[in-house]
């Protein structure tokens, strides 16, 4: 995880020529957008860091505290309660780290709040005094270089490089756009990053879950996913019972005896079974 940037210091990057008129047509436009997102980032920062007064031009202070989500919260207390010797099954075990990759989905913790303050830290550089070339070309490489990644579980691990990822339909469209110099397309590659931005910084919790199954399939993977959530909750809290019904009552109740009246004595022959 990079450490958090501010915007006092913009990063030395150079525009290529055919870009070069960008900034200078769209400077009206990204003035209201770098107002937008850096409203909602500034409140981002007054909630995550509790912070009375931030600034664009400092870094936020480091905390230790972990929000998490109510899902989280279930599948934490869920693994509490659940004993060693249960967790040992084989069966169970699968389970219970599909558990802890659900309630690590639903927690955003201070690596998820520096990678969304650095996002957006670049995402202001890249449209100060109006949409700079090299951020663009920056939207460009990374969407490209995610566009390769076939380990889909990466984004279990780094949930908000989600916001840069697009699909190859996108993508050519980009591509297409910046080899035209497309100032409408481009301004609208932007008002769309700013929008994902802000709702992002609006509400983590509830966006990070979502861009953990960026890429391909990703709608059929959340579907299995959860339905794989529901069925560890349901087995653990199962197990769960069972074991304290075990320690509440540790001999075992004896075998039921049949209900059925005895048989006449008239049918009690060799052939009857007792």
């Amino acid at each position: 995880m990079s450490a958090p940037s501010s915007l006092a210091t913009p990063p030395a990057l150079h525009a290529e020529p055919e870009l070069s008129a960008l900034a200078e047509r769209t400077r009206p436009f990204a003035e209201e957008t770098f107002k937008a997102v850096a409203s909602a980032y500034l409140a981002f920062r007054r909630e995550y860091y509790h912070e009375p007064q931030p600034s664009l031009a400092t870094l936020p202070p480091a905390h230790a505290e972990v929000r998490k989500s109510e899902l989280a919260l279930l599948a934490e207390s869920t693994l509490r309660l659940t004993p060693k010797v249960v967790k040992a099954i084989p069966l169970v075990g699968g389970f219970v780290g599909h558990l802890q990759r659900v309630a690590d989905m639903h927690s955003v913790a201070e690596d998820e709040r520096t990678a969304l303050h650095n996002l957006t830290i670049g995402f202001l550089h890249g449209i100060r005094g109006g949409v700079q070339p090299w951020y663009i070309e920056w939207l460009q490489a990374s969407a490209h270089n995610l566009s390769q990644i076939t380990d889909l579980d990466y984004y279990l691990e780094y949930p908000y490089d989600g916001l840069l990822y697009r699909d190859p339909a996108a993508l050519a469209a980009l591509d297409t756009a910046i080899r035209r110099n497309d100032i409408p397309a481009l301004r609208h590659e932007i008002e769309q990053m700013a929008s994902r931005l802000i709702e992002t910084l609006r509400d983590p919790e509830s966006v990070q879950p979502r861009l953990a199954f960026t890429g391909p399939d990703g709608d059929h993977r959340r579907f299995v996913f959860n339905l794989e959530t529901a069925a560890g909750l349901a087995l653990l809290a199962y197990l769960i019972t069972a074991e304290a019904r075990t320690l509440l009552h540790p001999h075992p109740a004896p075998p039921a005896r049949s209900a059925l009246a005895p048989l006449p004595a008239r049918l009690r022959t060799d052939v009857i079974s007792e």
